[in-house]
């Protein structure tokens, strides 16, 4: 996403988010405008529309979806391989470098 999820009726932060198929947030210090630049606060029932199953597209805009276990294993994986190819190409720099004098 290009920005964070703000959508849905803020909620003071006194009153519990329940399921009664209206979309609740929570803003940082009941902000408004804190909601616009940081985005809702919302627990997890609710963002997942209270549905227990993976995959589900909760509240977000069509097209997307919570990240699964294996979305995150996936996510993981690349980033690991994407610092190993950065570290492995900074270690050749340095020993080049060394190599050189």
């Amino acid at each position: 996403m290009a920005e964070n999820l703000n959508f849905g009726m803020q909620l003071d932060r006194m009153y519990i988010q329940q399921d009664n198929s209206l979309t609740e947030k929570y803003c940082f210090d009941d902000s408004e405008d804190s909601c616009s630049v940081y985005g809702g606060i919302y627990q997890w029932e609710e963002i997942m529309q209270y549905i227990v199953n993976e995959g589900v597209q909760g509240i977000f805009p069509p097209g997307w979806h919570i990240p699964t276990d294996e979305d995150w294993k996936q996510s993981e994986s690349e980033e690991i391989v994407s610092l190993t190819i950065q570290i492995q190409f900074g270690m050749q720099k340095i020993f080049e470098d060394l190599m050189q004098g």
